[in-house]
Parts: structure tokens; C-alpha cells; sequence
């Protein structure tokens, strides 16, 4: 994986990790449902936003996707029991369909993009010749 989606990813797994310390003492990372619907709204998803990263907010809303898929069937997720390279996937997934085409002004920019990250993340990410 490469460096600058590692360092994204460990930024967004401190939040989840502060908010699941908050919610079950320290040392836990098990997430159900509970803990979805009383601490991602309240604590993790502004958390992320005063990240001032359009590209950890993203990230953040593949990650709780990625959770609330896991917890349709197993009740209880660990953090680190989802994949990261299937994070990575849906995350360049998005950037290829959504934050390219804005970059690339091929579609209007919505905001869900800060199109000066993007085009530095692309850089340090070796994808920089898809843009």
C-alpha cells in the first residue's frame, strides 16, 4: 500500500479509536451497532471533518460503509479485521469516478473534493499519470 493512503488510514483509525476508547474503555476495538448509532454521527464523522481533509472525510464515510456491511452479519467488528486493501479499492474506486473527473474539470466540482489535495495525494500516490 502505498505511504500517503497508509498515513490517511491511521489518521482515520486514531478518530474511530478515541471514539471506541470513549464508548468501551481503552483497549477495545469492537464496534456494533450500538456503537454506530451512538458515536459515528456525534464523535466520528465531525471528527473527521475538522480534520479539514476532503480525503480523510471520504475515507471515512468508505470505512463506515465498509463496517455497517460487516455488522449486517457478524453483530461485532473489529477495526482491524477489515481489509485495508479492500479500502484502498473502493477509496481509488471513488477518486477514478468522482474526484478525477472533477480534477480534470470533465464534471463540475461538487466539494466533496478539495481539488489541491487531491492533486498532491495523486502525486505522492504514484497516481499522478491518471490525472
Amino acid at each position: 500500500m502505498n505511504s500517503h493512503f497508509e498515513e490517511l488510514l491511521e489518521q482515520l483509525y486514531a478518530i474511530w479509536l478515541r471514539a471506541m476508547a470513549s464508548a468501551h474503555g481503552l483497549g477495545s476495538n469492537k464496534i456494533d451497532m450500538e456503537f454506530i448509532e451512538q458515536f459515528y454521527d456525534s464523535q466520528i464523522a465531525p471528527a473527521a471533518e475538522a480534520s479539514g481533509s476532503r480525503l480523510l472525510i471520504q475515507l471515512d464515510w468508505i470505512l463506515y460503509g465498509a463496517v455497517c456491511s460487516v455488522l449486517k452479519a457478524a453483530h461485532v467488528v473489529c477495526l482491524d479485521e477489515i481489509r485495508k486493501d479492500r479500502l484502498k479499492e473502493r477509496f481509488h474506486h471513488l477518486l477514478l469516478t468522482v474526484g478525477i473527473p472533477q480534477l480534470k474539470r470533465e464534471t463540475e466540482a461538487d466539494g466533496s473534493f478539495d481539488l489541491e489535495e487531491l492533486a498532491a495525494y495523486l502525486g505522492r500516490s504514484g497516481l499522478a499519470e491518471i490525472k
